[in-house]
């Protein structure tokens, strides 16, 4: 639909200037929407504690999110790497968001499953990469940026909601957060360190 409006868009230019006389034409190598809304978006990372990275620095869709939550959140000291995909109908559509390690995470928002089941619910391939519960997933709007996104992902670790868990093990802990917080923070604090106990 997106592409329609613009298409819609430059022919209503260039029939304006060819009423007007002149003559219609887009510039060879224009940006696409996306690209430069996100380099605008790249420059206004203030207040921000994560880090962003671009595995392909030719590729500024996809990036990389490094959060070292800060005190006093329970997973604090450990790193989360994420990856955040974006579309060329960025701003008009929101990133995808996984969180890919370097370790399973024990948290009522990320989903830590080791395996990823098959269609017969027997254990599936090792999974490499998680889902990510945020709010704006359901509810995004062209006015968020890419700052808010990252805000967003660095409140789970200060704020997680156990009301709205992910399924799986994300659902296991927020049942576990809710009836035992100090055993929910001790198991955290050992799945930080790579022992998944159960």
């Amino acid at each position: 639909m997106l592409s329609r409006i613009k298409k819609q868009r430059d022919e209503a230019r260039a029939t304006a200037l060819a009423q007007e006389g002149g003559v219609a034409q887009m510039p060879a190598n224009r940006e696409p929407l996306a690209i430069i809304r996100l380099r605008k978006d790249l420059d206004n990372l203030d207040g921000i504690c994560s880090k962003v990275t671009f595995p392909d620095a030719n590729d500024l869709l996809r990036m990389q999110v490094t959060s070292d939550p800060p005190r006093p959140s329970i997973w604090h000291g450990g790193r989360f790497d994420f990856v955040l995909e974006f579309r060329e109908d960025y701003p008009y559509e929101g990133p995808k968001v996984r969180y890919v390690g370097p370790n399973r995470i024990w948290h009522p928002n990320i989903e830590g499953s080791e395996f990823s089941s098959n269609e017969g619910g027997a254990n599936g391939v090792r999974k490499t990469e998680w889902g990510v519960c945020l709010s704006f997933q359901t509810d995004w709007k062209p006015t968020f940026s890419l700052r808010d996104v990252i805000i967003m992902i660095e409140l789970l670790f200060q704020d997680p909601n156990p009301d709205d868990p992910l399924h799986g093990t994300a659902k296991q802990a927020a049942q576990m957060m809710k009836d035992d917080p100090a055993g929910f923070k001790e198991k955290a604090r050992r799945w930080m360190q790579g022992q998944y106990v159960a």
